[in-house]
């Protein structure tokens, strides 16, 4: 793991190259995240899987309040899993949120986009049981609203490449992963 991570940030260094603009009017951009942290079921018994998180957005205003700031409108889907498990029993959940997505960027710092949003969406839930327990009866499948309040920043190493890290979207508190503009 170590090694990766070496890897991982030696790949970045290098492709830091030439400097890169912030969210601009026209500019598509793409985080692909995993999640960390206490998902949507935690507890005594839980165990929660790595969420993966996928954002598309569009800038559609820039050049707002002093030139400093740029409105984005997008999508969002994530994924995760969750399981409670005793002895002789356990019931694996399976989360999928599809969502739209607002955001409001700060991008006053050359390389750094700083931002706010909100999701809005539907969630949609299903269980798979194992063994017998009745207080959770059987399986089910069910879904709805999803919504979330977030804040997230993306440095940027090159015109199209760079990291990004969220806290408080999708199906995990913490996101962390990789951010492409095209």
């Amino acid at each position: 793991m170590k090694k990766l991570s070496i890897l991982i940030g030696l790949v970045f260094f290098g492709l830091a190259t030439t400097t890169a603009q912030t969210f601009e009017k026209g500019d598509n951009v793409a985080n692909l995240t995993v999640g960390f942290g206490p998902g949507n079921n935690s507890g005594a018994g839980y165990t929660s899987g790595i969420a993966f998180g996928l954002s598309v957005e569009h800038c559609f205003w820039d050049d707002l309040i002093n030139g400093d700031f740029s409105i984005g409108i997008g999508g969002y889907l994530g994924y995760s899993g969750s399981k409670y498990e005793v002895p002789g029993f356990s019931v694996k959940y399976t989360y999928f949120a599809p969502a739209g997505r607002g955001t409001f960027h700060w991008t006053a710092v050359e390389q750094l986009d700083l931002y706010a949003g909100l999701h809005l969406g539907y969630q949609i839930v299903s269980s798979e049981v194992t063994g017998n327990l009745p207080i959770f009866g059987e399986p089910v499948s069910s879904g709805s609203l999803y919504q979330a309040a977030f804040v997230g920043a993306r440095y940027y190493f090159t015109d199209a490449f760079g990291v990004c890290a969220e806290l408080g979207s999708g199906l995990a508190f913490l996101n962390v992963g990789a951010t492409l503009k095209f």
